[in-house]
């Protein structure tokens, strides 16, 4: 997940269920039969990155633009066929694991009839299997428990990559002024922030658009 994140390149096992792994000692753990493997540039790392942080922050048209971009289809074509249903499947990811959210967008594109990418079905696949691997040796589990902390780590990497490329002049003229007003109002927020970036990241991008 934090080689994922961070953006570099890699390669994965498709199919990791129970048969396919190797339990070694000293917590050590090997993979088996490799007839099924995923690999991912930088480039659709980064995308499926991106899309992976848009789904967590509840980012509706950062979904569908990094959706639509990852599988080279025209955002102006297809955006407004598309924007309900993946509203409606922003609500239900929600309260579902993360093995579910990849193949939750590629039922919206195969709805659509828009081309997607293989590595997004195996992407798809390989997490709704580890899901269950989860909820079979930790019971009560989800990959969002497991894997929440580097999910808010790779959202504030977001957020300040996001910062290094605006004008923050205004931003930290405007913080200035209400420091003034309630020091306590900027060390809440602060302290929201923190606890929740994907607030933050909404919050932030509706300051650049306004």
């Amino acid at each position: 997940m934090r080689t994922w994140l961070n953006g570099d390149e890699f390669a994965f096992h498709g199919d990791p269920h129970p048969s396919n792994l190797l339990i070694l000692p000293h917590g050590k753990l090997a993979f088996l039969d490799f007839g099924l493997l995923g690999y991912l540039s930088k480039k659709d790392t980064r995308e499926t990155r991106d899309l992976l942080l848009a789904i967590y922050a509840q980012d509706l048209e950062a979904t569908i633009r990094t959706a639509l971009k990852m599988c080279g289809a025209s955002y102006e074509k297809y955006r407004p066929r598309i924007r309900e249903d993946v509203k409606e499947y922003l609500e239900t990811t929600k309260d579902s694991a993360m093995g579910f959210w990849f193949t939750g967008i590629a039922r919206i594109f195969i709805k659509h009839r828009i081309p997607f990418a293989y590595h997004v079905i195996l992407i798809g696949r390989m997490q709704a299997i580890v899901e269950g691997l989860f909820e079979t040796v930790i019971p009560g589990t989800t990959t969002i428990d497991a894997f929440g902390d580097e999910m808010k780590r790779g959202l504030r990497q977001q957020i300040f990559n996001n910062l290094l490329e605006t004008d923050l002049g205004p931003i930290f003229y405007a913080l200035s002024e209400q420091t003034k007003k309630s020091p306590k109002l900027i060390a809440g927020l602060i302290d929201t922030y923190f606890n929740d970036p994907a607030r933050a990241l909404r919050d932030f991008k509706t300051i650049i658009r306004a």
